[in-house]
C-alpha cells in the first residue's frame, strides 16, 4: 500500500535534518512510555542551520513529497512529536503541528481511492484503509478556537487515536498534571530534539558498544538544543543504584578518555587542539542514581574543530555574534 505519512515522513528525515513550537506535556498521556519532539522552528533559526545553509547544506531543505501536498518544510511545519503508551506493543501516535496549509494536504491525500472518512467516539476521522494496512488522521486546531495553526494526530490503530484524543481533550489524564510523572525532565530554552523514555529503547541492545549503557540504564533524557550561539546536548541515565550511576560514569569517561588518545604525535597541532576543545566540552556528574553528562561548544569552535578534524575543508561560521559559550537556560524540571 503506496500511502504518505507527513509525520512519519518528518521523522525518518530528522537525523538529516522567537516562536517555537516547545513541548506540550498536556498532550502526552499521564502513563506515556517514551516520545521524541522535533521543534522544527528552533531548528530553523539557529545558528548552526545558518552556518550550513551557507555551506548548501540545508537541514530544512525543500521536500518533494511536501511540495507535492503543497507544503512547505521550513513555512508549513512546527513540530512533530511521536509518543508510545500503553501496552509496550501498543502502535505509536504522531502529533504533526503546521499551518492551516495542512487541511490542503490532507485534503490531497483525502483524494486517494483508499480514503474514507470514519467516526471515532463522537469525532469525524480520516481513515486510509487498504486491505489489513490502516492508517487514521484526525486534524484540528493547534490551540484555542479559530487558531490559524492546526494539529494534526496519527496512528495507525484507532484505539490508540481515540485515547490520545482523549487526553488532548483534557478527558484523560496528562502528563503535566501528574502528581508522579513516569518522565519529569523538560526541555531546555532552545531545544531542537527532546527525547525521554521510561523503558528500553528498541535496537539498542543490538549495539555491542551500548551495551553497558542498555544494560544499567532504566530511564533516558536526550535534549539537543542551541543556546546563545552555542550548541548543546544533555544526556540523562537513571540507574537502579548508585552503584550503576557510578560504574554508567566510568564506562563513558573511559570511551572518552579513548577518544583523547587518538590525538597526532605533535600536541601543538592544528588536530590535537581541535581534538581537545571537542573532548573537553564534556562534563560527567552523578546524583544518586542518576548520570548526567553535558556537551555545550560554541557552534564556531565546534565548526572550527570539525574543519580541522575533516581535513581543512572549510565550514565557516556566520560573521556576526561573538562566538562565546553561552550558558541555556533550563526550563523547569
Amino acid at each position: 500500500m503506496h500511502k504518505l505519512n507527513l509525520s512519519l515522513l518528518l521523522v525518518a528525515l530528522t537525523p538529516a535534518l522567537a516562536r517555537a513550537d516547545a513541548l506540550d506535556k498536556r498532550r502526552l498521556p499521564a502513563e506515556v512510555r517514551w516520545f521524541a519532539h522535533l521543534d522544527i522552528e528552533s531548528l530553523g533559526r539557529s545558528t548552526l542551520a545558518q552556518v550550513l545553509r551557507e555551506q548548501d547544506v540545508d537541514p530544512l531543505a525543500e521536500v518533494e513529497e511536501l511540495t507535492e501536498l503543497g507544503l512547505d518544510f521550513q513555512r508549513d511545519l512546527r513540530s512533530a512529536t511521536v509518543l508510545s503508551f500503553g501496552a509496550p506493543e501498543a502502535e505509536p501516535v504522531i502529533l504533526l503541528s503546521g499551518t492551516a496549509k495542512l487541511d490542503g494536504a490532507i485534503a490531497k491525500l483525502a483524494a486517494r481511492p483508499e480514503h474514507r472518512l470514519e467516526t471515532l467516539e463522537g469525532r469525524s476521522v480520516h481513515a486510509w484503509v487498504d486491505g489489513d494496512e490502516a492508517f487514521y488522521a484526525w486534524v484540528g486546531p493547534n490551540g484555542p478556537s479559530g487558531s490559524e495553526g492546526r494539529l494534526v494526530v496519527q496512528s495507525s490503530s484507532r484505539a490508540q487515536l481515540a485515547l490520545a484524543l482523549a487526553v488532548i481533550e483534557g478527558k484523560a489524564p496528562n502528563l503535566a498534571a501528574a502528581e508522579k510523572p513516569a518522565i519529569a525532565h523538560s526541555p531546555s530554552v532552545g531545544s531542537i530534539l527532546f527525547i525521554a523514555t521510561t523503558t528500553e529503547l528498541p535496537g539498542l541492545d543490538q549495539l555491542e558498544e551500548a551495551s553497558a549503557i542498555v544494560r544499567l540504564a532504566q530511564s533516558v533524557v536526550f535534549d539537543l538544543g542551541e543556546a546563545r550561539e552555542a550548541l548543546y546536548a544533555d544526556l540523562f541515565l537513571g540507574t537502579k543504584t548508585e552503584e550503576e550511576a557510578q560504574q554508567l560514569q566510568a564506562v563513558m569517561q573511559g570511551a572518552l578518555a579513548m577518544l583523547a588518545l587518538m590525538q597526532p604525535a605533535d600536541p601543538a597541532s592544528d588536530e590535537a587542539r581541535a581534538l581537545r576543545e571537542f573532548t573537553s566540552s564534556f562534563r560527567f556528574t552523578t546524583q544518586g542514581k542518576l548520570l548526567r553528562v553535558d556537551f555545550d561548544i560554541p557552534v564556531r569552535l565546534l565548526l572550527e574543530a570539525l574543519t580541522v578534524l575533516r581535513g581543512g575543508e572549510e565550514l565557516a561560521p556566520p560573521a556576526t555574534g561573538s562566538g562565546k559559550p553561552g550558558s541555556k537556560d533550563p526550563a523547569p524540571r
